[in-house]
């Protein structure tokens, strides 16, 4: 992939960096990621995507657990994710969608860029607690298989 392939909203850059476990809220969290698209037979036509398209914008949920099964601090929260393939880099903010227990589910927000069901990627949310710490966690391999 050359410097001038990424597909738009991404762009070229650096994920931030991040950890598989991290400390915030007083508990120890951790991060699976789920990378999504939709697809449509006739094409897909969002924003400046091109018509001819077989695959829509891509899609990434975070299920986010304590590793040790305590139930989530109610104060950490999680504001951004980065998105990688390769050299680009796709940044969102996220929805919650799910609280219960030691879970906390979030989806982007934003539409992702055209990329193949395929790809392999590396994906970094930013959490913040209470007090105002950020941290960030790190799932990496993560590969867009849920076509909708």
């Amino acid at each position: 992939m050359n410097d001038d392939d990424c597909a738009p909203p991404s762009h070229r850059g650096a994920l931030p960096e991040g950890a598989a476990e991290v400390s915030i809220g007083g508990a120890t969290l951790a991060m699976r990621a789920f990378g999504g698209s939709f697809f449509n037979e006739h094409g897909h036509v969002h924003f400046t995507e091109p018509a001819n398209s077989p695959f829509g914008p891509v899609s990434v949920m975070l299920r986010i657990t304590s590793t040790d099964g305590a139930p989530l601090p109610s104060e950490v929260r999680a504001e951004s994710v980065w998105v990688a393939l390769e050299r680009c880099i796709w940044t969102s903010l996220v929805d919650e969608q799910k609280r219960a227990g030691d879970t906390l589910e979030v989806i982007t927000r934003e539409p992702g860029p055209l990329w193949d069901p395929r790809s392999e990627l590396a994906v970094v949310v930013a959490l913040r607690d209470a007090v105002g710490r950020v941290a960030y966690l790190r799932d990496e391999h993560v590969r867009i298989d849920i076509v909708w």
